[in-house]
């Protein structure tokens, strides 16, 4: 009898330990692979990563809409704040340098390709457009302070007409200036013309018409192609 009880008591003791590792074992947090992280999202979101960059071709030459990139694929943003030109990776936007600073640089609002390979920024408090080589080399004014009573360039592109043309801004004007070298020809845009006020960027079309933007007047304005060919 006393036999039996003990053998009963020890499944018993066997049943409560088993019950108990069980427990342990089920209440132990898991060791299930981390997550991948997302990005920019909230908590919850199943949203994953973007894909990587796509890379950004290299133009070669001509008046570009967008900042242009140099030979070793640095995209050029003017920072009007401190007078510099900052270089990004035009893969990554990381930043890579100062690419021009000094030399009168005071002020650049735009920057482009010239039909030359060259790179022109508009310094709006110079009153100046300065050139500089792919590479960054300074290669002195394209156009000089107060050549036309240029006031406040900002914009900036090249015409079908092979010559250079430049917003000013401070007299509400668009100068046209010789693209090859910088010596100023005349007023294309008179003051105010067609409602014309504080403009700011400007481009040819594919129809050779001249557009530019009238911050003040929340417009683009358009100027057909006469005496432009």
């Amino acid at each position: 009898m006393q036999i039996h009880n003990f053998l009963r008591k020890g499944a018993v003791a066997v049943v409560i330990a088993f019950l108990l590792i069980t427990t342990a074992l089920l209440s132990s947090p898991s060791q299930a692979a981390p997550a991948v992280p997302t990005l920019g999202h909230s908590e919850g979101s199943s949203r994953t990563a973007p894909p990587p960059p796509r890379a950004i071709n290299r133009p070669t030459s001509g008046s570009l809409p967008n900042a242009p990139l140099t030979s070793s694929l640095q995209m050029l943003i003017p920072n009007y704040m401190n007078n510099t030109i900052q270089g990004y990776d035009a893969d990554t936007g990381a930043h890579v340098s100062i690419w021009a600073s000094g030399n009168g640089l005071y002020g650049p609002l735009d920057a482009i390709y010239g039909p030359d390979g060259n790179i022109y920024a508009s310094c709006h408090n110079g009153g100046d457009v300065l050139r500089y080589t792919n590479g960054g080399i300074f290669l002195g004014a394209f156009v000089r302070p107060g050549d036309g009573n240029l006031n406040g360039p900002f914009g900036m592109a090249f015409g079908p007409d092979g010559n250079f043309y430049v917003t000013s801004q401070n007299s509400n004007q668009v100068m046209r200036f010789n693209g090859q070298t910088g010596a100023f020809i005349d007023v294309f845009v008179t003051a105010g013309s067609g409602g014309l006020n504080y403009p700011t960027d400007l481009h040819f079309g594919p129809d050779n018409n001249l557009y530019v933007t009238s911050q003040d007047s929340n417009q683009v304005l358009q100027w057909s192609d006469r005496a432009v060919h």
